[in-house]
């Protein structure tokens, strides 16, 4: 921590700069520490998103002047987002930076458990699937586009590639940041972040060139003349998804030697994501209908071309995967962290997690959730396929193979923002509890915490209820969606009970939860100390193994 916030325990985000910089040598420093938070920010936010989400979103609108109003508004909530995360952050309690560390020390043990195992058993294996599966649907839509979507390959044949290849993405991509996260991989990545750009900035040039150019545009009567509150609630999930990432800046904190410049680079990355997102939208509104980019670049280039620059977008996804996976398999080395608190059960707490482990282990998880979730899809979908309406909400093979996850996609990113939702509140409640006492306030947090946490809570609770309202439509395309959380959130809970149960063994004299499973023990007369006892007594055996290792 740099000598400033010592003196000052408020971080002010407003406070004038140069007199903290009043060297060449200070400056630099600052200056580096600003860029490393803005490129975290900046890199994690514009990335796949972009390209999968902003079609989806203008037809959840149904009016563009509502996603760019939404962008705005959420804007607030990202920034608001910021200074309660970097406060978070900024507990030495947490060694590593990830929500379910934050969890844990801010709200409990249990939480930060629950928290690991969502994110591990849920949020990467569905965002993880998406992206890589998106990957493959790209490359095959770039071909179907130049064979203007004519039947070159069995549809059956087509689909079942595009499952392969993705599983075959997920599994290079998961090992490979096991084996190489520091080393050739990080460079890979890095490469990745910097090609994003290429495609981005062309898309954009192409949608304000059509502005003059093109008469095919969204603005027009039929969309700018809906106006419902409820389009502006349910444009939120797909946002969310172009935004999701923006948070993860606050992970760099400890390595940050001026903390202020973890405020503005987070910040200014945030609002330049916003800026950017919004300029993207309204570049596809200006040259399409429906706000898909892909279709934007085939109504510029001939077929040569408009292939080549798909397929570049393809990498950029690809690269979001190779950052994401390694959020994974960070992620679940970290829940068993043993120098810490042990947030999920392995090897009786005498060792992590490994990344070559987590790695492997993180590929067979979002391969057989994106296996089931798109073979699923294909079968339930496939019968609409209309290879000769390009309006079509299943035109491509790939479309009907990805519904479901991209459906699925929305609902877990919301999850996971309840889970942001749910530390917001716990950073405003330790305000007055002071419950973990080394953390460093940023002047206006509670503020605006108060303010965003109402919105959040509001747009959530809205969007949970017409996530589930789709059970009572009798249709299975609507119902399946909200049927695949069902399942989630049932894998969540025996997993969480599961492993309460292993940690609760190994800890047996803290935590007697595996004796509170038997309904024996939910009585009055229940005595836990000698219940520990002789459960101790009974598996002698397992307690000495524990304690010669």
């Amino acid at each position: 921590m740099d000598s400033s916030s010592k003196n000052n325990p408020k971080l002010d985000p407003t406070e004038t700069l140069h007199m903290h910089l009043n060297n060449k040598k200070v400056r630099k420093s600052a200056a580096f520490d600003f860029w490393r938070v803005f490129s975290v920010v900046f890199g994690n936010s514009i990335g796949v998103g972009i390209y999968m989400k902003s079609k989806q979103a203008l037809g959840a609108a149904h009016n563009p002047y509502i996603v760019i109003i939404m962008l705005i508004v959420m804007a607030f909530i990202g920034v608001s987002m910021v200074f309660v995360f970097i406060e978070l952050g900024t507990s030495a309690r947490n060694k590593y930076h990830t929500h379910t560390s934050f969890a844990e020390t801010f709200i409990g043990r249990r939480t930060g458990s629950m928290f690991s195992l969502f994110y591990c058993i849920i949020y990467i294996p569905v965002y993880v699937g998406i992206m890589a599966i998106t990957v493959s649907y790209y490359v095959f839509r770039s071909v179907d586009d130049y064979y203007n979507n004519e039947v070159w390959m069995n549809p059956d044949l087509e689909a079942f590639l595009i499952i392969f290849i993705a599983v075959i993405i997920v599994f290079f991509m998961c090992i490979s940041n096991g084996y190489a996260s520091n080393g050739w991989f990080k460079y890979l990545h890095i490469f990745f972040n910097n090609l994003k750009f290429v495609p981005l900035l062309f898309v954009l040039g192409l949608g304000f060139y059509a502005k003059f150019h093109l008469s095919t545009t969204a603005f027009v009567e039929s969309n700018t003349s809906q106006w419902k509150m409820s389009y502006f609630i349910l444009v939120i999930p797909m946002l969310l998804f172009e935004l999701d990432g923006f948070m993860y800046g606050s992970s760099i904190e400890k390595e940050i030697t001026h903390k202020r410049m973890l405020v503005f680079g987070q910040v200014v990355g945030v609002i330049l994501v916003v800026m950017i997102n919004m300029m993207f939208a309204l570049s596809l509104y200006f040259g399409t209908s429906d706000a898909d980019s892909l279709s934007l670049i085939s109504n510029f280039l001939p077929s040569e071309g408009a292939l080549v620059c798909k397929l570049i977008i393809a990498l950029v996804v690809l690269g979001s995967v190779a950052g994401f996976t390694s959020f994974g398999v960070i992620n679940l080395s970290s829940t068993t962290d043993n120098d810490g608190v042990q947030l999920v059960y392995y090897k009786k707490s005498k060792e992590m997690i490994s990344h070559k482990l987590s790695g492997y282990i993180n590929a067979v998880m979002i391969s057989v959730v994106l296996v089931a979730i798109n073979a699923t899809s294909w079968i339930i979908y496939k019968d609409s396929l209309e290879r000769t309406n390009p309006s079509a909400e299943y035109y491509y093979v790939g479309q009907a193979v990805t519904y479901l996850i991209d459906k699925i996609s929305d609902a877990v990113v919301v999850i996971a923002f309840t889970t942001y939702l749910i530390l917001m509140l716990a950073a405003l409640a330790n305000h007055k509890t002071r419950k973990v006492d080394d953390v460093m306030n940023v002047k206006g947090s509670v503020y605006y915490n108060i303010v965003a946490s109402t919105l959040m809570g509001l747009f959530i609770l809205y969007i949970y209820y017409d996530i589930f309202s789709q059970l009572g439509t009798g249709q299975i395309g609507k119902m399946l969606p909200p049927i695949f959380v069902i399942i989630f959130f049932l894998m969540l809970a025996i997993s969480f009970i599961i492993n309460e149960a292993k940690l609760s063994r190994i800890h047996i004299d803290d935590n007697d939860f595996v004796l509170r499973l038997n309904p024996k023990n939910w009585g009055k007369n229940y005595d836990r100390q000698k219940a520990i006892e002789q459960y101790k007594v009974k598996h002698q055996k397992f307690y000495e193994s524990l304690n010669s290792n």
